[in-house]
């Protein structure tokens, strides 16, 4: 955890998840309360807002060492995938934190999608397989996880799609700020 975790961040225990945070309770059940309208400041703006189940993080380091891929990246694709919700189910089927379509889900491997081990592992295995097939181009291997690789491939680049834009745009802000919460 060095380099993510800061002095003003405290260890916190959650239904048997310790995770880090440098927001307390108290203040989240504020921000949650709160006006939509109301402005509602951290003086702490600067740092990041991390808050990561040990369990997941333990999981996304090795599948990061295992797969060659920044743990930052597979925090962001979580973060916009699930919010951090291993049981979450897409409209079109995808499932779990890393929301696998069954089709992706069966090519990697993937027996339980919901299953936080195998769903990290055979997301963190299909980003790899796609950074490879886009030479390493980061943005692509986004967008492909979001609209397939042959969209990308067909497009030559980010497809057209509105959803697919915004998803690389969210996933871009997520990994430069490590803004991330469950």
């Amino acid at each position: 955890m060095a380099g993510l975790i800061s002095e003003n961040m405290k260890e916190y225990d959650f239904e048997n998840y310790k995770y880090y945070a440098n927001i307390t309770v108290e203040d989240r059940s504020e921000i949650i309360n709160s006006d939509e309208n109301e402005d509602i400041s951290n003086d702490k703006a600067d740092e990041p807002r991390i808050s990561i189940p040990i369990p997941y993080h333990q999981i996304i380091t090795r599948k990061s060492d295992k797969y060659r891929i920044e743990p930052s990246l597979i925090r962001a694709i979580i973060k916009v995938e699930s919010n951090w919700d291993s049981k979450a189910v897409s409209r079109k089927g995808a499932m779990g934190l890393m929301q696998l379509m069954p089709s992706t889900a069966k090519d990697m491997k993937v027996k339980n999608p919901f299953d936080p081990e195998e769903n990290i592992d055979g997301g963190t295995r299909y980003l790899r397989y796609l950074l490879n097939k886009f030479n390493g181009d980061i943005t692509l291997a986004i967008a492909a996880y979001n609209a397939g690789p042959t969209k990308v491939m067909k497009f030559r680049g980010i497809p057209p799609i509105k959803e697919t834009k915004q998803y690389v745009k969210k996933i871009f802000s997520i990994y430069s700020r490590q803004e991330l919460t469950f």
